[in-house]
């Protein structure tokens, strides 16, 4: 746990958040993102695609 503290202290810092909990809020966000339905299929479609 106290790595994942460092981290989070790490960006928050990084943005100029005062208060973690905004951090945390676009970490919330994102995990949100990345499990939606439309970036799923996009990232299907572009493992699909010739290299």
């Amino acid at each position: 746990m106290p790595l994942a503290l460092d981290a989070l202290q790490d960006v928050q810092d990084a943005v100029n958040h005062r208060d973690p909990r905004t951090t945390q809020r676009y970490n919330r966000h994102r995990r949100r993102h990345e499990t939606h339905p439309g970036h799923t299929l996009a990232a299907r479609l572009v493992d699909r695609l010739p290299e």
